[in-house]
């Protein structure tokens, strides 16, 4: 007899049943922590949809774009510049639109960014999804072959030009 009077055969059962348990369960913790991330990416890129309309609305037209970020922010001279993701807002001199500009969850790892096309026109605004089967997984965004940091981009939100018309002046295809 071996410890709490079970015999090492009903022992080992019994770790080996929870060692299987913990690995499905680590696998379903993973698997809940990259759908989270992408249901966090389709919700920054609405908002930031959102408050772009809001900006044309007041501004009459949309940011411009610099290597795929808006230019529309304000140094503390008041001179226009690019927007960093994550910290700082989408404004004017007097209005704010969005505070601060969503960044995406695994930006602070430098692997993925977002993606801003644009003219004063249209925009588009890219992510990479990790799930490769979300239903809002685009292969056409994806052959534009862009990188959204270290990923290729391959959801967008636009202003209703379609995802795969070349914009803006961004030439970082990868």
């Amino acid at each position: 007899m071996g410890l709490f009077g079970l015999t090492k055969q009903e022992i080992r059962f019994i770790v080996i049943t929870l060692a299987i348990l913990w690995s499905f369960a680590g696998i379903n913790l993973l698997e809940s922590q990259v759908l989270a991330r992408d249901v966090q990416r389709k919700n920054d890129l609405k908002h930031i949809a959102t408050a772009l309309e809001a900006y044309r609305k007041n501004e009459s037209g949309y940011p411009l774009e610099k290597d795929g970020k808006m230019f529309a922010c304000f140094n503390s001279d008041n001179l226009r510049r690019v927007c960093d993701w994550g910290s700082d807002p989408l404004a004017t001199t007097a209005s704010s639109f969005i505070n601060p500009l969503p960044e995406d969850p695994l930006e602070y790892k430098n692997e993925a960014l977002y993606l801003y096309l644009a003219n004063t026109r249209d925009y588009q605004l890219f992510s990479a999804l990790e799930k490769k089967n979300d239903p809002e997984y685009n292969k056409n965004v994806y052959a534009r072959k862009l990188p959204c940091g270290t990923k290729i981009c391959n959801f967008s939100v636009t202003s209703g030009v379609s995802p795969t018309q070349e914009l803006g002046s961004y030439p970082g295809k990868q």
